[in-house]
């Protein structure tokens, strides 16, 4: 096993509280804090297709974040969050290193090739990748072992088992991870 790394996501779980206005200050605040904090991994909201509101967590392009980042840390990965089928990936620009390092994609068990395709459409653009197989606990065995290959074929940063509706036990957690964990290369971190 290698390091443990924390991410935190309350810019975009959040979100759904607030309707993602969390307001200029407290989105700067968060950011700030949680890098003083030693987070490795701040996740800083959604892209969406629809333009950036002022004061929300929602962003249309990287460059809209780039605000809330009191100049980027280097021990620091900030990430957002797309849909796989929601966010039209024509409106974003290759990476500049100026705002996000990554894009989180979440997609559904029965479309993840079609999640793992947006991402490496991602990945071609400069972006590293983490995918977010929601609900995992539909995955079979043999779902587990596909979904690990495919992210292995694009050369992921990280695939994250996700208990979508709080219905995982233990003993799921424990084979999604070995199974998952034995399947994926060394190189891609599991969450």
């Amino acid at each position: 096993m290698g390091r443990i790394k924390l991410l935190d996501c309350t810019l975009r779980d959040g979100a759904y509280v607030v309707d993602s206005k969390f307001g200029e200050t407290s989105i700067i605040g968060l950011i700030s804090k949680l890098e003083k904090a030693g987070i490795d991994i701040i996740e800083c909201g959604w892209l969406k297709n629809t333009p950036h509101e002022k004061e929300s967590s929602f962003y249309h392009l990287p460059s809209d974040i780039e605000k809330y980042i009191d100049g980027k840390k280097e021990d620091v990965t900030y990430v957002v969050m797309i849909d796989w089928d929601r966010y039209d990936l024509s409106y974003l620009p290759e990476c500049d290193g100026k705002s996000i390092d990554a894009i989180r994609v979440v997609f559904p068990h029965d479309k993840f090739k079609e999640g793992i395709a947006v991402g490496k459409a991602i990945i071609e653009k400069g972006y590293k990748v983490f995918y977010q197989a929601a609900n995992t606990l539909a995955y079979s065995n043999e779902d587990l072992v596909k979904l690990a290959q495919e992210a292995n074929t694009v050369q992921a940063t990280s695939l994250s088992i996700v208990d979508t509706f709080g219905s995982m036990y233990f003993e799921d957690l424990e084979r999604i991870t070995k199974i998952l964990d034995d399947n994926l290369d060394t190189d891609v971190s599991l969450g």
